[in-house]
This record gives C-alpha cells, structure tokens and sequence, in this order.
C-alpha cells in the first residue's frame, strides 16, 4: 500500500478517537485555566502528527496539556522530541534546562542494545542472551526501534545477524 493511503486510511480509521481526545484534552485545558496552570508542553524539535499513536498523545490529553513548538509561547514544560533510534543533542531545550521542567533531554540513544545495558545497571539484569550459547526460544529483531520486525528462532543459532539482537523469550 502507498505510504499516502496507508496514512489517509490511519487518519480516517482513528478518526472517532482523535475527536474524543481533542473533547477531553478542551476540557481538561478550560479546568488548568480555571486554576492557573499553563496549558502547553513544548514539543522541541518535532511535533507528532494527530494520527500517530504515541504515549505522549495520550498523557498531554489526560493532563490537558496542548502540544506546541512555538518557542515563543509560555509552557509548562518541554520534551526533546524526535522520533528516531538515535538522535542529535538539543542545545535549545539545553539553554532552558535550568528554567523549567524538561523531558527526555538526554536519552539520545534508545537502540535496545543499550536500553538493555540501562536496564542491566539499573535492576541488575536483561534481556539479551547469546544466541550462540542459548538452548530454546530466543527473539530475534532489529535493534533500531519501531521496526516491528520480530521473529521466534530456536537457540543455539550457528551465526548471528548484524544490527540484530538477540532476547529471552518473555512469555
């Protein structure tokens, strides 16, 4: 399917959804008014798109924060967005570190390699095996995000795949 049906059908599809977030987003933004709280969180350098389906979409409308980037608006915090596996540094959002709440300004490098070496140090163990010693099911896919390209092998592989890694089957 051609990339502009594909996202005109997203659109269409989700169309029922998108309305009732911007009706909920409307209404949680009149209620931060009432009390005095800025309504926008900064998007920097990018802003999604209303079809795509990120988390983010979903939390600014339960807070009734609207999504800008507008540098010149007043907002109540900024995200470093950029929707790739490895991303540049942002020195704009760098600059207003020290004046206002940010997100996500240093996590440049969301490949699963090292979101498992993250994960290691942080709790003390991953999810990656090695598919050269590891017996049973092990899950195989990209390491850049958002390929959606996992497949169930069986361990031990006799080679592996470069830009593949290689997980315990979590079930």
């Amino acid at each position: 399917m051609p990339p502009g049906v594909r996202r005109a059908r997203r659109v269409i599809v989700r169309l029922p959804y998108v309305l009732w977030r911007s009706v909920e987003r409307t209404r949680q933004q009149a209620s931060r008014r009432r009390v005095g709280h800025c309504d926008s969180l900064l998007m920097h350098p990018f802003r999604r798109h209303i079809e795509d389906d990120y988390t983010v979409n979903l939390i600014s409308c339960r807070l009734g924060l609207r999504l800008t980037t507008d540098l010149g608006q007043e907002y109540a915090a900024a995200m470093h967005w950029y929707d790739t596996t490895h991303r540049p540094r942002n020195f704009v959002l760098e600059e207003l570190a020290p004046s206002m709440p940010l997100i996500n300004l240093h996590g440049n490098d969301i490949s699963k390699t090292r979101v498992d070496a993250v994960m290691k140090g942080v709790v003390g163990y991953g999810l990656a095996v090695d598919p050269l010693a590891t017996h049973g099911p092990l899950v195989e896919k990209a390491d850049a995000n958002a390929l959606h390209d996992g497949r169930l092998v069986t361990g031990p592989l006799a080679a592996t795949t470069p830009g593949r890694v290689y997980q315990r089957l979590i079930r």
